[in-house]
């Protein structure tokens, strides 16, 4: 982008030049208020006034307020420490450095909280003529974070800010219009580049449940999908192979027993293989350090290479290796030798698989870090097939998943290369590196005014509209999901009980006219397909995202990730999905609470004729078992749909 016409310089000496119209100031000479939190006493009968806590602050500048605590307070407290909108909250107290500095923005759904904020914290309210957004870009920029860093003072391993020191940090500051412009600016490019970054992210998970798929198919079913099965008699393992084993793990593997000190030789110096140096679910050894490096003092088991070493405590993380060389392992490991009848590999593989990952998860004891012990692992039951099979499952394995784990890599190296764009482009914006007025100023003059179902419509067209099918009946099951699902009644959708429905053709219509209009999208008919239509996103998904959220307010976060677990159906299975939140929920409406098979029924009996030639009963109830797993469970809430249109 281009520089401004005229620069200036700065008289300091990290910021360098800046455009001739900015000043530099210290961030104090812009403040209403400087002030620290309260913490207030223990809630009685755990109701009280809500103080927000640096924990709920994230790296980033977000906020993640999932638990927020409740604190007693005295009336002159709850007024003197009431964030309102705008507001900024600075860590100032961390064990660490880094920590220092971060800065969130009070936005409306926070300051409806009607909270405080903590004594680790420090709120500052600008003057009138600054933009906050603005002023939280900055102070979460490395400009800001270093000056942060190099003020705290360290008191009792505490890193500590003092008001004063809030106060001394230096920014540059633009004129009004243009703060207004570089935030506007920053908003929506922020914005393109995080959802770049939550795709890449999303895709990351896919490819670890692919991974997780490919291990556990192979080593629970084999590689020859037209293999004859039979039943294994265990009820998380299923049908396994005929020609396969089910035997319990005493007879299979030996648990090593007995430790030997770590700060004795030959002890000291062999490797040390903890629990946070493998990868959860990929079986990858993460780093090697000795038991010296370490600093380990506790007795440890001793284990030779090739044995396969499982950490026994929080087993839901799924953590197993095959170990490279001879070494140690922590007490909360267990090494695991062969009997003779399994490949070490294979049984890697079995202890990552879901199913024992689930039964592992089940079986430990219920306390505050739960583990299993060496009794439950040795009733355990598990699948064998023939030695050279086991070979050719491990060699098939690590060829399916290194390549997943290549992928992975790429889309790791992405998100790596959108931050560092994300923290330069902001870095340029607030430094006055670059000129953004003029990128910002069409913006304001071309947007459309949508309503909220057009809205809703056009950011799930933006984000799922290119996969194959995603059409007119794919997006009005999603439009009728936010509405019933999520309570955004704004869609204002009456939907009928037909064929293809929960439908609303009006709302289909209006929404697909108030696109074309704003130039947010381009519908086409799919050639050879009868009534079949394909959506196509023009526009600005970041800005659109950003005023369907100032309309949804905390709805937002309900709607994506109602989004999340529904936008990767294809058409079959989304109207599976509604069609039975349907007639689930009509249930609810008319006061009755409806069993599996009432539910089913009413979809394939009461709905239309050719629901019934779409959906079996068993595809409905494995879709029914789907929604509660995701939660997407009706409440009796809404429209009923009905039958005004019902055989047209």
């Amino acid at each position: 982008m281009k520089r401004y016409p005229a620069y200036k310089d700065s008289g300091v000496e990290w910021l360098g030049e800046v455009p001739s119209e900015w000043a530099i100031v210290s961030l104090k000479t812009i403040l209403s208020r400087n002030d620290g939190g309260v913490w207030g006493e223990d809630p009685v009968d755990g109701e009280g006034v809500t103080v927000l806590r640096s924990t709920e602050q994230t790296e980033g500048g977000e906020w993640c307020i999932d638990d927020p605590a409740a604190r007693q307070l005295t009336i002159a407290e709850a007024a003197r420490y009431l964030l309102e909108t705008g507001d900024l909250l600075i860590t100032k107290s961390s064990g660490s450095a880094k920590h220092i500095g971060k800065t969130t923005l009070v936005n409306d759904e926070v300051a409806a909280l009607a909270c405080c904020y903590s004594n680790f914290m420090q709120r500052i309210r600008l003057l009138p003529n600054i933009v906050p957004r603005l002023v939280w870009y900055f102070l979460n920029n490395r400009l800001a974070r270093l000056q942060f860093e190099l003020l705290s003072n360290t008191t009792t391993g505490l890193a500590n800010l003092t008001a004063g020191m809030i106060g001394a940090v230096q920014l540059p500051l633009p004129p009004l219009p243009e703060q207004r412009a570089i935030a506007d600016f920053l908003d929506r490019e922020v914005a393109k580049i995080d959802d770049l970054v939550a795709e890449q992210r999303r895709l990351i998970a896919l490819l670890a449940e692919k991974r997780q798929a490919v291990i556990s198919h192979a080593v629970t079913r084999g590689l020859n999908p037209d293999a004859p099965l039979k039943p294994s008699g265990i009820d998380w393992l299923g049908d396994i192979p005929q020609g396969w084993e089910v035997v319990r793990f005493s007879r299979l593997v030996s648990i090593a027993e007995g430790q030997v000190d770590p700060e004795q030789e030959p002890y000291t110096s062999m490797p040390l293989i903890a629990p946070n140096h493998i990868e959860s679910g990929t079986g990858r050894l993460l780093k090697v350090e000795t038991a010296a490096e370490q600093g380990a003092v506790s007795g440890k088991y001793l284990f030779e290479a090739g044995a396969v070493v499982y950490s026994k405590i929080r087993p839901a993380l799924a953590k197993a290796v095959t170990a490279p060389v001879a070494g140690l392992c922590s007490a909360d490991m267990y090494p695991l030798t062969s009997r003779g009848k399994l490949d070490h590999d294979f049984l890697k593989l079995s202890l990552l698989t879901p199913g024992f990952t689930a039964w592992a998860t089940m079986e430990s004891d219920r306390v505050a870090m739960p583990k299993i012990n060496r009794e439950k692992l040795n009733e355990l039951m598990l699948p064998v097939p023939p030695i050279q099979e086991q070979h050719q499952i491990v060699v098939h394995v690590e060829a399916e998943t290194s390549q997943i784990d290549v992928l992975c890599e790429v889309a790791t190296s992405a998100i790596t290369l959108l931050q560092e764009r994300r923290a330069a482009l902001i870095s340029a914006a607030v430094t006055g590196k670059i000129d953004v007025r003029e990128a910002v100023a069409p913006i304001a003059t071309s947007r459309h005014s949508l309503g909220v179902s057009a809205m809703i419509a056009g950011v799930v067209i933006a984000r799922y509209g290119r996969q194959p099918g995603h059409g007119r009946v794919w997006l009005q099951k999603m439009l009728f999901m936010a509405q019933t699902h999520e309570n955004i009644n704004e869609i204002d959708g009456h939907f009928l009980r037909e064929p293809a429905g929960p439908l609303d053709r009006d709302l289909r219509d209006r929404v697909e006219a108030d696109l074309t209009t704003a130039k947010a999208i381009r519908v086409t008919r799919v050639q050879g397909e009868r009534e079949a239509y394909h959506y196509e996103f023009l526009g600005d998904v970041a800005q659109l995202r950003a005023d369907l959220s100032a309309a949804l307010g905390v709805r937002m976060d309900g709607f994506e990730r109602l989004t999340d677990r529904l936008g990767d159906l294809n058409t079959k299975g989304i109207e599976a999905v509604a069609t039975l939140y349907a007639a689930w929920n009509d249930f609810l409406i008319d006061g009755q609470t409806p069993s599996d098979s009432d539910i089913t029924r009413e979809v394939l009996d009461s709905w239309h004729p050719e629901k019934s030639e779409k959906f079996s009963a068993d595809e409905l109830d494995t879709w029914l078992a789907w929604m509660r797993r995701q939660d997407i469970v009706p409440s009796g809430t809404g429209q009923k749909t009905y039958t005004g249109r019902l055989f047209v």
